[in-house]
């Protein structure tokens, strides 16, 4: 199959799983009012669940012996998360407030926890141990946050829907996304191998922007409905979420992990945008459009930078 089919194809189902993951974020959105669940704890599952595209993917791709595929995907789509799609929705629809997010204390919480599967990487695998750890600090940092946000916000008191209906909707959402992820899985080790680049870069450029769709929708259809907090949230949850995923699919039996320019690159420029996204946000308690910019030239840097290892420009 040539080079641009499968471009083209991987460019179709990364629309579907879009479609699909969309369906499973509306639906979830319906449960969360319907339960009366405050904001910040719909944020955090909508996170969890706009993870499924990678869980779904890192399940295929360790199963095949491609974890470093997976790793990178992760990896790379917090990079996504925090330059791409903050950046460019602070751009867009202007100044973003943080200031009922989150304070200091959780996010350095946040941030630690999300730089921690890079760090564990810099020995050369991904271990059990590792998954482990990554598995109970996400436990711990999700009862922190659900702990300190009981209140229900008056915003999402509201729903109508059918929760049967709802959740029915929310389990084909969830069926689409396994079944599409599958071919994508397919689709992009074909390109790796016709390209001649590693399978980490191909999921730290490819798969880490495909696989962030759901977020980017969200964020635009929030930004839309003047729910900007609730897209931050899922933003971050999805991060966190990223990270939890990499914990669940070391468990088995762990991955190796090339240490290499690219991880480097990857590890500093992860420390940069979390460095930066968390300054911008505690100056003046909101992210301005000049602020958007930096954090979305940050991420054309990291990928200038990718780019720039893989073909020697």
């Amino acid at each position: 199959m040539s080079v641009i089919l499968l471009i083209a194809l991987l460019a179709l189902l990364f629309y579907l799983i879009g479609l699909a993951a969309d369906l499973v974020i509306d639906n979830a959105q319906k449960i969360g009012r319907r339960l009366r669940w405050p904001i910040f704890t719909l944020g955090l599952l909508i996170g969890l669940l706009t993870s499924l595209p990678e869980f779904s993917l890192g399940i295929q791709a360790v199963g095949q012996g491609d974890g470093a595929l997976s790793f990178g995907n992760l990896t790379g789509g917090i990079i996504v998360l925090l330059g791409l799609v903050v950046g460019l929705s602070v751009l867009a629809r202007g100044d973003l407030s943080t200031k009922h997010s989150f304070n200091v204390s959780e996010f350095l919480a946040v941030g630690a926890f999300i730089i921690l599967p890079v760090a564990l990487s810099f020995d050369g695998n991904l271990s059990r141990a590792d998954g482990v750890i990554l598995i109970l600090g996400y436990i711990l940092l999700a009862w922190r946050f659900i702990r300190s946000r009981r209140k229900i916000e008056p915003e999402i008191l509201t729903e109508n829907s059918s929760l049967t209906d709802a959740t029915a909707l929310l389990l084909v959402g969830v069926l689409a996304v396994v079944v599409i992820s599958r071919l994508i899985l397919k689709f992009s080790l074909e390109l790796t191998d016709l390209l001649g680049v590693t399978q980490v870069v191909t999921g730290w450029i490819i798969l880490a922007v495909g696989t962030n769709l759901p977020e980017i929708a969200l964020a635009i259809r929030a930004t839309k409905r003047k729910m900007r907090e609730l897209s931050l949230g899922n933003l971050l949850g999805s991060a966190l979420g990223n990270s939890l995923v990499l914990g669940i699919l070391a468990l088995p039996r762990g991955f190796v992990i090339t240490v290499d320019n690219h991880l480097i690159w990857l590890g500093f420029f992860t420390l940069l945008l979390l460095l930066a996204f968390g300054w911008f946000s505690f100056t003046g308690r909101k992210l301005t459009r000049l602020e958007g910019l930096g954090l979305f030239l940050i991420y054309l840097i990291f990928v200038g930078g990718q780019l720039f290892f893989i073909f020697r420009i």
